[in-house]
């Protein structure tokens, strides 16, 4: 493998493309393999200096043109020779002399970043990892030794509240004198013994000692004890005997076969004892049902990443819906200049892109995260002319990708998401069939349909003075003139207009379906919600956020779900507030596929079944769930310098009416390196199978307001019971290094 990675290290030639133009540096991985070089800036040569980025930072390699900055850039470069390095905050893209060049950073790049990434660590590799990273950082004379204050601060970026004096007596019985310097100091593995006491967890320690007796060790049959008696796990003595060989640390002979208190820790630090069951990071669920039997992941104005009024629109919304198992983007589609189709928010000052840049990223990532059905839902306001163009895009870009066999006329349900696994369906307006038998050679140019118009639902107080005054603001046209190419390729999501769920049944098919705003949908569901569960079972629903959303926020999706809604359309470009939390925290289950098997209550065509009180023979549940500690909670982004938090949790259930509860911990002073709480709460969850559990945790500041620190969200099926793990989300999504809770489940 060392061959492979020399070109990287030696070094190549490679044009780093921004806004403002181009630059020509040479670009070099360096020796420990952790960071991306270049030199070659002038600013920076008299220094000699060498910039890069830390591939640990790096969240994916993306070939081709499929960032903004390589996808705007006129004239545009050579597809072959282009790649991007994609970060949190942007990305470095970068076009290679040759395509073989490309493919071997690619490649090269992909190797490197993929045996570093955290998930191919274990617990105690990551750990030690980190502690290297934080020496690294803190050691700002770049001499090896930290100094006491250096130590200070890192202790105050750690959160830990240690009294100044309580860390000079740690630092003192550490340290190692520095001759240079004249005073102590210490080194990374002095300093490894330090975290090792700031972090003891000696709640873990306890109960290490319940099942370890006076050797002060655990062998095959005590773990296979505690984890039946407290983890509810079903394990053999095989099973215990191999995870005592994977996390004991200690290779002393005379101990083989059995469990010392580190190695207790590792094993619940592991991925298998987190909250979130592992069995359900795999499809596990039937996915031969029909469609409308399961939730979809659903994202509404895809391609917009901020409001809906005056914000950018971009093809990065589609990548990273897609990324996060998303199952259903939509396209706004316009007539553009040079008979090009445009997509953009109508009416509006969002800006706009070429469908056909939406459609060779789709091509791209449409299964990379996913490898059931993605649905292009398309509100189609072109001209006849343009949207023959969509057609052919369509048709000639994602090829055999996409979905176009009609369906038998015998079919009475729609086919499953295993049947149309890789496939890519259009959801959009249809026209008419012909009757069996007719002739089908008129009407070859089109015909007429409804026209649908999200934008056109803006309510005019809600659209601003500046963009009135630019766009003359869009009603709601009754008719529609469509291309039979572009009707061809709609097969199983024909768009039609909802009027009664009497009417659905006798006038519709079952591939048809009705888009509501949330305000319909929710008056639907208070009103009528044993009919819109029946409804539910053989029709899909897609629901999409009122028009007074401009500043792209969301409503609540598990009112939706309560009631069988399967394309609950939300912003994911705001991705930092509950609703959002909530949404991703479902879509984990079912292994992240974008689709998940509604409770048989929910499918059955002669349900009884009434979110607002008649549950039929459900069994309720009784949560009991422990907040025991935290470790390594981060400070907020706007933390004060030195000030260490004040964290409290919330808890909160979301489901039926009935379910939606919340609850709060006490504030623990001063402390967000290992907080404890051990405050319990109990819950009882009357429809567990549409329930989801989220958390948030918060610094308390009297002064400024309570900040954010991070969350967590899950479905309440999902969770494990016993003495468990929960690995900290930001506000984003983003996994929080080192930060998690450690809590106790208990389901009756």
């Amino acid at each position: 493998m060392e061959g492979e990675f020399t070109p990287l290290k030696n070094g190549q030639h490679l044009i780093k493309v921004r806004r403002r133009g181009t630059f020509r540096r040479l670009y070099y991985v360096n020796d420990d393999m952790s960071q991306l070089s270049y030199s070659g800036s002038k600013k920076l040569k008299c220094l000699g200096v060498a910039l890069g980025i830390d591939l640990g930072d790096v969240q994916e390699i993306r070939e081709g043109r499929l960032t903004d900055i390589l996808n705007k850039r006129e004239p545009k470069p050579p597809e072959e020779l282009c790649f991007s390095l994609v970060m949190k905050n942007g990305s470095l893209d970068l076009i290679a002399e040759s395509r073989e060049a490309r493919d071997l950073w690619v490649k090269g790049l992909r190797t490197v970043i993929q045996a570093c990434s955290a998930s191919n660590l274990k617990v105690r590799d990551l750990r030690q990892l980190w502690i290297q990273e934080s020496f690294s950082r803190a050691d700002k004379s770049k001499d090896g030794m930290l100094s006491f204050e250096e130590v200070l601060a890192l202790m105050n970026t750690m959160n830990a509240g240690v009294p100044k004096e309580t860390a000079k007596k740690m630092f003192d019985e550490i340290a190692l004198s520095d001759d240079k310097k004249g005073k102590a100091a210490l080194n990374l593995e002095q300093f490894r013994k330090l975290y090792e006491k700031l972090t003891m967890r000696p709640e873990i320690e306890e109960l290490f000692k319940k099942y370890s007796g006076e050797n002060m060790s655990i062998n095959a049959e005590a773990l296979k004890e505690f984890l039946e008696t407290e983890q509810k796990e079903s394990v053999t003595l095989v099973d215990c005997k191999q995870l005592i060989e994977k996390f004991e640390p200690s290779k002393d002979p005379s101990r083989t076969g059995e469990m010392g208190p580190e190695g207790f820790k590792m094993l619940l630090l592991s991925r298998n004892q987190e909250l979130f069951s592992p069995k359900h990071n795999e499809v596990y669920q039937d996915m031969t049902q029909p469609m409308s039997h399961y939730f979809i992941a659903s994202s509404h104005n895809t391609y917009l990443l901020e409001d809906q009024l005056k914000g950018p629109s971009s093809v990065e919304g589609y990548i990273r819906a897609l990324v996060k198992g998303c199952r259903c983007v939509e396209l706004d589609c316009w007539d553009g200049s040079d008979n090009e189709p445009v997509v953009y928010h109508g009416h509006t000052l969002t800006s706009k892109i070429l469908f056909k840049d939406i459609i060779r990223a789709v091509n791209e990532f449409a299964f990379k995260s996913s490898e059931y059905p993605l649905i292009l839902s398309l509100e189609n306001h072109c001209s006849v002319k343009q949207q023959d163009v969509l057609a052919k895009y369509l048709t000639e870009i994602l090829g055999d990708k996409l979905y176009k066999k009609p369906l038998s006329r015998d079919q009475e349900v729609l086919p499953s998401p295993e049947f149309f696994k890789n496939k890519i369906l259009i959801k959009g307006k249809k026209l008419p069939q012909p009757a069996e038998g007719q002739d089908t050679t008129d009407g070859e140019d089109g015909g007429e349909v409804s026209d649908e118009d999200e934008a056109a639902d803006i309510p005019d107080e809600q659209v601003p003075e500046e963009v009135k005054k630019v766009v003359e603001k869009g009603s709601k046209k009754s008719k529609l003139k469509l291309s039979k190419n572009l009707s061809d390729l709609v097969v199983v999501c024909k768009s039609v207009h909802f009027s009664s769920f009497e009417q659905q049944r006798q006038k519709y098919k079952f591939y048809e379906m009705s888009s509501f705003t949330e305000s319909k949908a929710e008056a639907l569901a208070q009103n009528q919600p044993t009919e819109y569960v029946k409804h539910n079972t053989w029709q899909l629903s897609r629901i999409y956020p009122k028009g007074t959303r401009t500043d792209s926020s969301n409503y609540q999706p598990y009112k939706m779900w309560n009631v069988g809604c399967q394309v609950v359309a939300l912003n994911y470009q705001t991705d930092g507030h509950e609703a959002m939390h909530i949404n991703l925290g479902k879509f984990r289950d079912n292994g992240s596929s974008g689709y998940i098997l509604k409770p048989a209550f929910l499918r059955q065509e002669n349900s009884t079944f009434d979110p607002n009180g008649n549950y039929g023979d459900i069994t309720p549940k009784k949560l009991k769930f422990k907040i025991i500690s935290g470790q390594m909670l981060p400070k907020p982004n706007s933390s004060r310098k030195g000030e260490v938090i004040d964290p409290y949790v919330k808890l909160k259930i979301v489901g039926v009416p009935a379910d939606n509860k919340k609850a709060t911990t006490s504030v623990v002073q001063n402390n967000g390196l290992n907080p404890e709480w051990n405050e319990e709460f109990e819950f009882q969850v009357n429809v567990p199978e549409l329930a989801t559990f989220r958390l948030k945790i918060r610094d308390k500041d009297v002064t400024s307001g309570d900040e954010y620190i991070a969350q967590y969200a899950l479905p309440f099926t999902s969770m494990q019971q016993g003495y468990r793990h929960i690995k900290l989300l930001s506000k984003h999504g983003e996994q929080l290094p080192m930060a998690s809770l450690f809590v106790h489940v208990d389901i009756q």
